[in-house]
Formats: C-alpha cells, sequence, structure tokens
C-alpha cells in the first residue's frame, strides 16, 4: 500500500496485486474526515478488496465533500493513467454518491454504492447533512461538468429508509441498477451487511464477476 496522490482536497492510496483490473474505492462521510486524510493506513476500502482479491485505489478527502471539489478530475486522470481496465467504483453514503455519479468520470465498467445519495445536494425529502452538502456544491467550489453516470451497477440499502429508497429510486430510473434491499438497516446497511457472512461473501463475488467480465 502507497500514496500515488496527494493535493490540497484528496488523497489516494494503491494497493497493486497485479491483478489485471482494480476497485476504487470512495470513503464515506467521517466527523473528523481532516484527521482520515492525513493519516495514510486510514484507507476506507482496502481490507474489503484484499479479501476480493482485486488491486484497488482508495480516495480520501480532506473534507465531507462529497466528492465535488475541481480536483476530482486531476484525481481520475491519475488513476486512470495507472490502469488498463476500466475500474470497478465502490463506496457507502458520501462514497456511495461518489461511486454512482463519478462513474463516468473515472471510465468505469460498474459500481457498487451502499446507502448512497442521489445527488450531493440537499433536498426536500433529503436533507440531511444540509450545510456540509450546501457548501459542497457551491458553483464556486465544485466541477461544473461530469460525465454521465454508467448505467451498470448495484445498490445495496434499507428499502424502509425514506431518504434513502428515494435516492435509490431515483438513481434506479436510470436503468441498468440491480436494488438489493438490506431489512431493517436504516442508514447503516454496510454495518449491518458485515455482519452477515453469506451478504459479504455474495458482495465479493459480484467484485469478483465484474471483475473477472473484463
Amino acid at each position: 500500500m502507497k500514496t500515488v496522490y496527494k493535493g490540497s482536497s484528496y488523497r489516494v492510496a494503491m494497493n497493486d496485486i497485479s491483478t489485471p483490473a482494480a476497485i476504487i474505492c470512495f470513503a464515506p462521510r467521517l466527523e473528523q474526515p481532516y484527521e482520515r486524510f492525513q493519516d495514510p493506513e486510514n484507507n476506507w476500502g482496502m481490507r474489503f478488496s484484499d479479501s476480493c482479491g482485486v488491486s484497488c485505489f482508495v480516495v480520501t478527502p480532506k473534507e465531507n465533500d462529497w466528492y465535488q471539489g475541481f480536483e476530482i478530475g486531476v484525481v481520475a486522470q491519475r488513476i486512470k493513467s495507472m490502469i488498463d481496465h476500466p475500474p470497478v467504483l465502490y463506496g457507502c453514503s458520501m462514497g456511495g454518491h461518489a461511486a454512482y455519479a463519478l462513474s463516468g468520470l473515472f471510465g468505469a465498467k460498474s459500481w457498487i454504492a451502499i446507502s448512497p445519495q442521489y445527488d450531493a445536494a440537499p433536498c426536500d425529502v433529503d436533507n440531511r447533512w444540509r450545510e456540509e452538502r450546501l457548501e459542497a456544491t457551491d458553483p464556486t467550489r465544485r466541477m461544473k461538468t461530469l460525465a454521465k453516470p454508467v448505467q451498470n451497477g448495484v445498490i445495496y440499502c434499507d428499502p424502509a429508509q425514506r431518504q434513502d429508497r428515494y435516492s435509490a429510486d431515483k438513481i434506479i430510473a436510470g436503468g441498468g441498477v440491480e436494488f438489493r434491499p438490506v431489512v431493517d438497516a436504516g442508514h447503516s446497511a454496510m454495518a449491518k451487511m458485515t455482519q452477515d457472512n453469506s451478504t459479504m461473501e455474495r458482495l465479493r463475488n459480484t467484485v469478483r464477476g465484474m471483475i473477472a467480465d473484463m
């Protein structure tokens, strides 16, 4: 594992185990994101990718910015210059939004999003983390043009969690998305999934299948 990029807004770590394709992991929202950004050993999703037997990159933001900063385009170009095949994107909550919404920018083949937000900006249905999301989507701070998301993904979320189901339905409406319910999880679908070995093995097999198709 090594840091292959560190800018003013994002840090990228790589774990190269010589697989033909890679998974790109996007860290979820944290109460103290700066501490994670500064710690080169704190790389969300790295352990999961190892369990899948897949090389990976982990994108860690300095702030809870929903990966909207101008620098994300630089990150995408940096990672794409280091891989030979379209990657699989993976993330949870804020990182789930990135896995879906940035899939076109990163040239992804497919993506997996757990409890994602459809839009980085808050709305009437989903007003969680309002101030952070308003700041992240300020036109003076965010990328103005993104490639269209890849409609080839999997969403995990609790169908009874109103805001998460709203986002899932909006994403699914575009087509090419499989929905996998995580019942009675609330917004903590990832935490509940990690407690179930069969669910996690299915998730690992999904990643392996996406990679094997390349």
